[in-house]
């Protein structure tokens, strides 16, 4: 269960906000009895496993068989349901009711699962989703419209606007995005900066590492300070299997390069950019993998007259 919660606790939890969407709903504080009813399972080893208990709060609480919420008080009653595929475990039941039906929406927009933390000096923008469970510490901030599931924010990290995270931690004072995508089992220590239109799949990465634009690693290793230049892609598998790839600390990584894993690049090297690597690099080196430049001159002018064109622009 979520960060050490049992059954009783999560269901606490559920009970709680189906109490607080219960009250906005009928308006005031709850008087007389309100009956709250879980799904009813068909299959009686699950049954076996239900927990019933009662609450001692304003209202007395009553956990029996069916996916609803009902409120009975001054003769009106209200009923919130809960619909629910058949045929599922505790676990199943209580992450799908935590997570999905009982979100928090705020006056901005935002929707928020009761099982994430969130710091009181923290800042949630309009448009955020946050799903599954998960943590956003002290002086956090997690921007327009993006997207974490099961992640960690950590203090003073930045989630800019239109990023998607799943199953990620951010490190303390890293940025990430606008339009970044982490994926799960990726790992970002302190200060790291993560920026537009990059992919970081099942990855960790050290403290001080750029990788500013357009970029996708996955299943890598990379140290501190490292450099990522905009398209450089870990080439992580191979048809059959995902394979890993380890850049070293200050390495720098030019732009538009391949590393084709498995593959280690040492601490302090330097990749030329458009740079395809199938070998690994030691420490200390310069790297460059690129067909050699070559340059006529005059061919541009035959080849304009073969076309027929004055070479003065195309369209």
């Amino acid at each position: 269960m979520p960060f050490g919660m049992t059954h009783k606790e999560l269901l606490t939890r559920i009970i709680e906000r189906a109490l607080q969407l219960l009250k906005s709903e009928i308006g005031g504080d709850l008087e007389g009895e309100v009956e709250i009813k879980l799904y009813e399972m068909v299959h009686p080893e699950i049954l076996k496993r239900w927990l019933v208990y009662s609450l001692e709060r304003k209202a007395n609480i009553e956990v029996s068989g069916v996916a609803s919420i009902r409120h009975s008080s001054f003769g009106a009653v209200r009923t919130l349901h809960f619909p629910l595929r058949r045929n599922q475990t505790i676990e199943e039941y209580l992450t799908f009711q935590a997570q999905n039906i009982l979100a928090l929406p705020l006056e901005n927009g935002a929707l928020i699962s009761p099982l994430w933390d969130i710091a009181e000096d923290s800042l949630i923008r309009t448009g955020v989703v946050l799903h599954g469970e998960g943590k956003v510490e002290s002086g956090a901030v997690v921007s327009f419209y993006s997207y974490l599931k099961n992640c960690e924010v950590k203090s003073g990290a930045v989630v800019r606007e239109f990023s998607h995270c799943v199953g990620a931690v951010i490190g303390e004072n890293s940025i990430i995005g606008p339009y970044a995508r982490l994926r799960e089992g990726t790992v970002l220590s302190k200060e790291v900066r993560i920026g537009n239109f990059v992919e970081i799949k099942n990855s960790r990465i050290s403290e001080g590492v750029n990788a500013n634009h357009l970029s996708y690693i996955g299943d890598a290793t990379v140290e501190r300070n490292v450099n990522i230049g905009a398209g450089t892609i870990t080439c992580n598998y191979d048809g059959v299997k995902k394979n890993p790839t380890f850049i070293g600390e200050e390495s720098f990584i030019g732009s538009n390069t391949a590393l084709v894993a498995p593959i280690k690049i040492d601490h302090h090297v330097v990749v030329g950019a458009g740079s395809t690597l199938t070998k690994s690099v030691p420490a200390w080196s310069l790297a460059v993998a690129r067909g050699r430049q070559m340059i006529v001159k005059d061919w541009a002018k035959r080849f304009f007259r073969k076309k027929g064109l004055s070479g003065k622009g195309g369209g």
